[in-house]
């Protein structure tokens, strides 16, 4: 069954269509099955408190050319019912012509399917317009519109607005227009609370395009397919995406607040806008322009144009980079432009940061402008430039892999300059057509090589550079030739010397004068053998002397005595009152073989009854009791043999002498 409407018909409370009436619950819901046909130019009014619910599956709700859905009440597509709007007649002969019709309260519940909205002869070319003039609700699902346009001309109501809820999507590769009367809207048209809002937290995957001086609030977590347009006066708030697909255009005196944006696809345009940032303090906040307030890369190319505008002479237009986003606060705010910065008349951008970290915006193309565009960098003083200081502001980095190339007529003036290519062999070069580049306050040198062609002002700094890559300069570098990064702002300096850990050759103790007499990279005052090299610093019998210069490495002698100074400590000598280093002790009485009265026979006292020398274990005894043998004690040794006998000697000339 089709329902065919002529002319103008009221859908109130307690009127039955297909035979179905709702009672007293509020909201009244009149149930419909099968298609619903307006003609051209034709009228349904759905009043107040009252919903109109197309629930058969496969039925369409056909809008004739000028044809309108009004009224207060809320035409919707329920979970499980019909599923497309046809613009114009399905059954139409060609030539086609685009249709326009208005819905002024929409809700789509397609729970996980996609909901089209199709003209009638879809890919035609011939692109058809449906005009919202006071709600859209998509609950779930696709609201596909193909390749027409989708045109949100409200607000009627307070409460008008379109929502996208969480899971849901508005896709299409025609336009989403946003034309709501200023008027409707009342207040401020840079004020947020004021802007007409798009809320959820589902996705718009399609063109948009701002055509209206009101304030614009979106708060759909993806944004576009196929870019953003924002030509009209009026501030675009774009609060929660953190993707914006395809490229950006600003122009004219509109204004756009990127919240959240991580990531444009395409390019940014910005032609022809009002002031955006001044360039003597003399604007009034609310400039044109676009503004970022996260961290942003853009794919793209980033375009700048200006018309020169005398009536804003006093601001620059072009784009404002301030970071205000969480993080580790060890790191810098980066931002990013991947593509070639373009620059025509009076542009520039603007680099900041809401937080105590420095925001560099990161340049990986080229520079190619007719007029220098303006870099304004938001924290700098007046003071005399600290290189150690000045790395920790806000800076333009020129990166990526690719040789960069700068052309620009005039001056180019960026106060702080980072080289920080992929490369050492990269190349940053200002073409020898260009002006003069002046860099008042920091030019480092991290990696890659600066071409300046003799285009640097008289008055800019020489260039700093950073011999480790550790993204910390060597004046400020407390490790200047080991790459030690800076955490927190602080490089790793345990006891505090000056020196970093990642370089200190006594990391645990102040020395700052890092001498270390026998080069083995461990200072004196932490070498446990100052004159011996022993890097590796071993100490086997843990008494803080070092193997390399303990006299006795495996027996604990801190004072390492030696009394017979023959190079082996009291501690561990066999011979400790006799100087020798050979410490063989051939059976092993732990006396050695120099000194042992029986260097083959072991005897730990050295007993030694008649002191001949001999020890008692080892010599022929004859009879008296020293070793067991026969009469007389006969040695076995020629040597103490040869000792007694002297002795005997010495003896008998002494009584002589004493008898005389």
């Amino acid at each position: 069954m089709a329902w065919v409407i002529r002319g103008v018909l009221l859908a109130v409370f307690f009127v039955s269509i297909s035979g179905v009436t709702s009672a007293a619950a509020q909201p009244s819901i009149i149930e419909v099955s099968g298609d619903v046909i307006i003609g051209v130019g034709d009228v349904l009014t759905i009043g107040d408190d009252v919903e109109l619910h197309l629930i058969e599956p496969g039925a369409t709700l056909q809008l004739r050319e000028n044809s309108r859905v009004d009224g207060n009440g809320v035409l919707v597509f329920p979970e499980g019912g019909a599923t497309q709007i046809v613009l114009g007649d399905p059954d139409a002969a060609p030539p086609f012509s685009s249709i326009a019709a208005i819905i002024e309260n929409l809700r789509i519940e397609a729970d996980g399917r996609t909901f089209t909205i199709t003209d009638q002869s879809p890919g035609d070319g011939a692109i058809s317009d449906l005009f919202i003039t006071n709600s859209l609700d998509v609950v779930a699902g696709t609201l596909d519109i193909g390749d027409n346009n989708l045109n949100i001309i409200g607000p009627t109501t307070p409460d008008g607005a379109v929502r996208i809820r969480g899971g849901a999507s508005i896709e299409g590769t025609g336009t989403f227009f946003t034309s709501v009367d200023p008027a409707a809207l009342g207040g401020a048209p840079n004020i947020l609370a004021d802007a007409f809002p798009i809320l959820g937290d589902g996705a718009l995957r399609m063109r948009f395009e701002k055509g209206t001086d009101a304030g614009v609030r979106i708060d759909v977590s993806e944004l576009g397919n196929g870019g953003v347009s924002v030509n009209r006066a009026g501030t675009l708030f774009v609060t929660q995406a953190t993707t914006l697909r395809g490229s950006f255009v600003n122009e004219g005196s509109a204004r756009t607040e990127l919240f959240r944006l991580g990531t444009l696809t395409g390019d940014l345009e910005v032609r022809e806008s009002g002031e955006v940032f001044p360039s003597d303090g003399s604007c009034n906040g609310n400039e044109s322009g676009v503004y970022f307030s996260s961290p942003v890369t853009v794919e793209g190319d980033v375009v700048l144009a200006n018309s020169d505008d005398p009536a804003t002479a006093d601001c620059v237009e072009g784009v404002s980079f301030v970071a205000d986003a969480p993080g580790s606060a060890s790191t810098e705010h980066a931002s990013a432009i991947d593509g070639t910065l373009f620059s025509t008349g009076a542009a520039g951008v603007f680099v900041g940061s809401a937080d105590a970290r420095p925001h560099a915006l990161v340049l990986r193309g080229d520079i190619q402008a007719d007029e220098a565009p303006t870099v304004v960098l938001d924290d700098v003083d007046p003071s005399v430039p600290d290189p150690c200081i000045e790395t920790l502001g806000n800076k333009v980095i020129f990166s990526g892999s690719a040789d960069q190339n700068l052309v620009y007529s005039g001056t180019l003036d960026i106060e702080r300059v980072r080289i920080e290519k992929d490369s050492p062999t990269n190349r940053v070069t200002i073409d020898p057509s260009s002006g003069e580049f002046r860099i008042s306050r920091l030019l480092e040198v991290i990696r890659g090589i600066f071409e300046d062609n003799g285009k640097l002002t008289a008055d800019s700094v020489d260039p700093t550079f950073d011999g480790d890559g550790d993204l910390v300069l060597d004046p400020c570098d407390n490790c200047p030739e080991t790459a030690n990064a800076a955490t927190d702002g602080v490089q790793t300096d345990r006891d505090d010397d000056s020196v970093g850990d990642a370089c200190d050759n006594c990391p645990d103790l102040a020395n700052t004068d890092q001498v270390d007499a026998d080069s083995d990279s461990v200072g004196d005052v932490c070498d446990n053998c100052m004159t011996l090299a022993n890097g590796d610093q071993v100490d086997g019998d843990g008494d803080t002397v070092g193997d390399a210069c303990d006299n006795c490495p495996a027996v604990a002698n801190l004072e390492q005595a030696d009394g017979d100074e023959d190079s082996v400590g009291n501690a561990c000598d066999n011979c400790p009152m006799v100087a020798i280093r050979d410490q063989t002790d051939t059976d092993g009485d732990n006396v050695g073989d120099f000194c042992d009265n029986c260097p083959e026979t072991s005897n730990p006292n050295q007993a030694d009854a008649d002191m001949d020398g001999v020890g008692n274990v080892c010599e022929v005894d004859g009879g008296n009791g020293d070793g067991g043998g026969g009469g007389c004690n006969v040695s076995t040794r020629p040597f103490n043999a040869l000792g007694g006998l002297f002795v005997l000697m010495i003896g008998l000339l002494v009584i002589r002498r004493i008898r005389r």
